[in-house]
């Protein structure tokens, strides 16, 4: 026999090769223990020599002739009702990449023996294996079904998780619908059925389905908490998800869904509310080294810069421990977290980060230097050409970044990210539009490219150009909400279309809620109209979630023109002591002829 088509099974169990004690259990034997004061009766194995013979001969011939060994040990399951030995003909099916084959042993598995979870979980495996999600749903509820019923909830609620290597989401999502029916049914109605249906629509994009699933959940068990952390994955378009968050932290504080709602606020740019669920989770887990990581990053974003470096080296001291631990045996109370390894060189990166702020450039270097001792790691070049330009070498900085060497074309495109950004960074736009120009010429595709070109063109005042890119990365990518952003602030901060410019950036606000830029960008839209009540209380929200400068020059001036001018000189007076050379700072005091 030949064995055709090609598998790769990941997360399966036992593709080693098959011991031959295995077959003795296939002949129902006992395997008696030694004894250390006298030795253990021997029990002769039932197994005869024709069963001993044959698999013999499977396993020798095995290795050259995968096709022979996979027909006898597929006859010997179905001769002896054997588990053992139809896994061992699914085993040597994978091995040569067979998966018809495979499936073929699974099912007369299953058939033979309806009853035995693992043949259930081995085709289920093998058919997402082959992508044939459909076929799927009953081999996956008989694994549910043959489960224990006190264990049937955890399985349940590993479910969506254990077919993320399905390609269509939204398939996915249908079909853990149809496999989970009979536990969402009155009769049963197990709130993780519920929970694991919400984070398959959750993974096919579909936010409000996932919302109403959870909430079905939660009127089931209102005390799940991995509801919790399902509501910090929709608080980004189902806002009011961070009802059930909060509320669950009050009801019975969970450092896991703090640590996840602490990383959800960071990506949604509340670094402030960030902050505040950080410093109780590293009060309660004082060595929940990501924690401290997570911290100094939102400690850094508030420019707090003394609290920052003292988060960062606390997570550098766990990190270092971590990875004298791996060295060692671990301590028998040690905890999964503490037994984590760590890389110390994330934090030293986050130390070289802020040296470099307070113009610290030599121990910022030194930082870097322990970061990556070798020169090997682009991301650590990349800041290391940052320092360079500091010094006023940008040509040796941007040299330094075009010799970075490149593994993969991912890498390339890093390269070209990060000398735009160099560029504009210190004001030499013109050169930036260069290297994005000749970006796009070789990656015409990259979403990223096509906003960062945008923006440069933009700057420069080439208008219809960054208009022409930012279209077209939203018919790209129309779920990009800074496309929409940008360019609904680039119209309303020229005063035109604004109906079109409001458009846009309610767009941008359905898909990033909450999100400070975008907030103050529709404030500032709104003040364009003349709404300057309405565009106060936006910019006002922005500004105390993320106390950014053009956030801050934008309410200022909304303040001026309101007659509050001791309030928006405090605040440009805030914004000069963080950026004493900011241009857009200094057109506005200009046009409004203010004197700080």
């Amino acid at each position: 026999m030949q064995l055709t088509g090609r598998i790769l099974l990941a997360g399966a169990t036992g593709w080693g090769a098959f011991p031959l004690a295995l077959a003795q259990q296939a002949a129902q034997t006992d395997s008696p223990a030694l004894s250390a004061t006298k030795p253990a009766r021997v029990e002769n194995s039932t197994m005869d020599g024709q069963l001993f013979y044959q698999l013999l001969v499977g396993e020798m011939r095995g290795k050259d002739e995968p096709g022979y060994a996979y027909q006898i040990y597929l006859q010997l399951g179905k001769q002896y009702k054997s588990a053992q030995l139809f896994q061992r003909s699914v085993e040597i099916a994978l091995t040569a990449r067979a998966g018809e084959q495979a499936l073929g042993a699974a099912k007369a598995w299953r058939q033979a023996l309806p009853n035995d979870i693992q043949a259930a979980e081995f085709t289920a495996r093998i058919l997402m294996a082959l992508n044939r999600p459909q076929a799927m749903v009953e081999p996956l509820r008989s694994l549910i079904q043959l489960t224990p019923q006190p264990q049937q909830p955890q399985t349940l609620a590993r479910l969506t998780r254990s077919l993320l290597r399905l390609t269509d989401r939204a398939a996915t999502a249908r079909l853990v619908d149809e496999v989970t029916q009979p536990w969402r049914e009155p009769n049963q109605n197990f709130a993780e059925a519920w929970l694991t249906s919400g984070e398959a629509w959750m993974a096919a994009g579909d936010a409000q389905q996932a919302y109403a699933r959870l909430k079905q959940a939660l009127s089931l068990n209102p005390a799940l908490t991995t509801a919790g952390l399902l509501a910090t994955d929709l608080m980004v378009n189902v806002p009011e998800a961070e009802t059930i968050v909060t509320g669950q932290l009050a009801a019975s504080p969970s450092d896991a869904l703090r640590l996840a709602y602490a990383r959800r606020l960071l990506s949604m740019q509340r670094t402030a509310d960030a902050s505040v669920q950080l410093d109780q989770l590293v009060k309660n887990q004082p060595s929940n080294a990501i924690a401290w990581l997570s911290l100094g990053a939102a400690r850094s974003e508030l420019n707090q810069l003394d609290e920052a470096e003292k988060a960062t080296k606390r997570f550098i001291e766990l990190a270092v421990a971590s990875q004298a631990r791996s060295t060692t045996p671990a301590a028998e109370d040690a905890t999964a977290e503490n037994n984590q390894v760590l890389d110390p060189a994330m934090g030293y990166l986050k130390m070289a980060q802020l040296s470099e702020r307070r113009n610290q450039l030599d121990q910022a270097d030194q930082w870097l230097q322990k970061a990556d001792p070798k020169g090997e790691k682009m991301n650590v070049q990349i800041i290391r050409a940052k320092l360079v330009a500091a010094q006023g070498k940008m040509p040796e900085a941007r040299k330094l970044l075009q010799a970075i060497q490149e593994t993969e074309p991912r890498d390339a495109l890093f390269k070209i990210n990060a000398e735009a950004q160099l560029l504009r960074e210190h004001g030499q736009h013109v050169e930036a539009y260069a290297v994005l120009k000749q970006g796009r010429a070789r990656f015409p595709q990259d979403p990223e490219l096509m906003y960062d070109l945008g923006m440069v063109s933009e700057h420069l005042q080439r208008h219809e150009e960054a208009e022409s890119q930012l279209k077209e990365l939203i018919a790209v990518q129309p779920d990009h909400p800074n496309a929409y952003n940008a360019l609904g602030y680039s119209l309303a901060d020229r005063g035109i279309r604004l109906d079109e410019a409001h458009a846009l950036l309610s767009k941008a606000m359905q898909l990033r809620p909450g999100d400070p830029f975008i907030t103050d960008s529709m404030g500032w839209l709104l003040f364009r109209q003349g709404k300057t009540d309405e565009a106060l209380v936006l910019l006002q929200q922005a500004y105390a979630a993320r106390p950014d400068n053009e956030i801050g020059i934008h309410l200022g001036e909304v303040l001026w023109v309101l007659n509050r001018q001791d309030e928006a000189r405090k605040i440009w007076r805030e914004v000069r002591e963080r950026d004493a050379g900011n241009a857009l700072l200094k057109r506005a005091l200009d046009r409004l002829k203010v004197d700080l």
